[in-house]
């Protein structure tokens, strides 16, 4: 389903959809920013980038305890960033052992030449940035 949804509608589409489906009124509320995907990536990168959204939100949706979740992804001429944050619990990132989750979300950046970054404090929720190289 997600699959045919990125097909017909592109990542924005399918974004816009996976929001919808989050946004919980009184529980949980989604923002959803993109900028630059007016034009279709590769689809390979298009599958990637939705999957390591999912695999951000999923990890919030678990351990996060939060109400907000704002993503974000810009398309610029060589990057597309990705940033997944939260209003949650936050956690001291150095203390953490990084689970299934986290290794599954590197995994698939590295695929692309990748970097994720993960910016969390307790009390102060969680931002995971996700830099993608499009050359």
């Amino acid at each position: 389903m997600v699959h045919s949804n990125l097909v017909r509608f592109g990542l924005h589409g399918a974004l816009k959809e996976l929001c919808t489906a989050l946004d919980v009124p009184g529980k949980m509320h989604v923002e959803l920013s993109v900028f630059g995907l007016a034009e279709r990536m590769d689809a390979k990168l298009e599958i990637a980038a939705y999957r390591m959204v999912q695999e951000a939100v999923g990890n919030v949706l678990k351990h996060a305890k939060a109400s907000c979740i704002s993503i974000s992804v810009t398309k610029g001429a060589a990057m597309v960033n990705i940033i997944v944050e939260d209003d949650g619990v936050g956690f001291e990132a150095s203390a953490i052992k990084e689970g299934l989750g986290m290794g599954n979300l590197r995994e698939r950046a590295a695929v692309f030449n990748g970097v994720v970054v993960v910016d969390s404090h307790p009390g102060h929720g969680t931002t995971v940035s996700i830099d993608l190289p499009l050359v």
